[in-house]
């Protein structure tokens, strides 16, 4: 069953001292259940978050994450009051955590770590959790504030916005930070304040969700009007813009990558595009490997074909001009580089990859054939 993607502020599961052995309290998708019950938790960040109520020091508490005591920044504790604070540091897809209190084990979870555009990957079996529902936000509020109030929208001191205690962390080391949210801390311009249903909550409102009925789009569009204005004047656009899920390729919080953009350009079209393989290939088109996919393609649309920012061949003269002077004497005297009708597959026009791979080949010069003169017997085919 496909799970619908959303941003989930923050997760974290809740655990309540009782007869020596923590019990959860998770708002989920669809009730609260016991710790027991769920064999796994989704979560989309690279943390996960566990608190305790205990009077027991730090040192009485021993955590294993993947197989490993307390790796080295792997876990961050810390103490206030009766409250144990214990942040775990996740990798990606499947993570194990074990927390033993004075050598009896107390917690022990499968955490599954992965985006909200990446909520294909997650296993049917793990549990979305959500904490910004009442019964969970309950045992925080002595110390916490979670209520908003007119100031939150638009801080003037931003370490006073209700967001920022909780989740400053996961900003600290982001090498682009998108401003209104890292920098000025305009939470609530995208994240709803007020709790309400939604399809993954249908008897338990939640807070601080974001609209995606229509994709987050229109939220990205309140500042980035001129690119919205440019959008529509593309004849193609890009599958995931046209759905509104600008999220798909970019982190609205900020990234370690230009543009905000979860992984490297090339990284992110060959994975949605199941074209791995073509990077294998001992011939990859330099365009890819200087510049990534965005040499040839406009990733949000263009007034061509595959979202190409050119004409084919104008695309391909623009790299190879050389190409352009020899005019139709390619790759013989005579020989068109263009034409109406390609004769090896007449619903084409006759352009540069007539003849060459775009991307990658196993063979010089981006051939799909081995020896050139099979290539040329596709137009010319040997009289008998």
């Amino acid at each position: 069953m496909l799970k619908e993607p959303c941003f989930v502020g923050f997760m974290i599961v809740f655990l309540l001292f009782a007869n020596g052995f923590g019990r959860q309290v998770s708002a989920a998708a669809d009730d609260v259940t016991d710790e027991e019950s769920v064999s796994q938790i989704w979560v989309t960040t690279l943390h996960y978050n566990w608190f305790l109520n205990t009077e027991l020091p730090p040192s009485q508490f021993k955590y294993i994450i993947n197989g490993k005591q307390e790796g080295a920044g792997q876990v961050i504790v810390q103490k206030y009051k009766d409250m144990l604070h214990v942040r775990f540091k996740l990798k990606p897809g499947n993570n194990s955590i074990i927390v033993e209190k004075q050598g009896v084990v107390i917690l022990k979870r499968g955490i599954f770590s992965a985006p909200s555009y990446e909520s294909e990957s997650v296993p049917e079996e793990a549990k979305a959790v959500y904490f910004h529902a009442v019964p969970n936000e309950t045992p925080c509020r002595p110390c916490h504030r979670l209520d908003t109030k007119k100031s939150d929208m638009s801080p003037r001191d931003v370490t006073k916005q209700i967001c920022f205690p909780c989740h400053s962390h996961k900003f600290d080391d982001l090498k682009y930070p998108h401003k209104p949210a890292t920098g000025q801390w305009r939470c609530l311009a995208c994240h709803r304040y007020k709790a309400v249903e939604t399809d993954l909550s249908p008897d338990q409102p939640l807070k601080f969700r974001v609209d995606q009925e229509n994709g987050v789009a229109p939220l990205c569009f309140k500042c980035h009007k001129k690119k919205q204005q440019q959008i529509k004047k593309f004849t193609f656009v890009h599958g995931p813009i046209g759905m509104g899920a600008c999220n798909a390729c970019h982190n609205p919080h900020g990234s370690q990558l230009k543009y905000f953009l979860h992984k490297d350009i090339t990284s992110l079209c060959v994975e949605c595009h199941e074209l791995q393989d073509m990077l294998k290939n001992p011939f990859v088109h330099r365009a890819i490997r200087n510049k990534g996919c965005i040499a040839c393609h406009d990733p949000h649309g263009s007034m061509h074909s595959l979202q190409l920012i050119a004409g084919l061949n104008d695309l391909c003269y623009k790299c190879h001009p050389q190409i352009y002077k020899l005019k139709n004497n390619h790759p013989v005297q005579g020989h068109p580089v263009s034409a109406p009708v390609d004769p090896s597959n007449k619903q084409n026009k006759l352009t540069c990859v007539s003849c060459h791979s775009p991307h990658s080949s196993e063979y010089p010069y981006l051939l799909p054939v081995d020896d050139p003169m099979m290539l040329c017997s596709r137009c010319h085919p040997t009289k008998e």
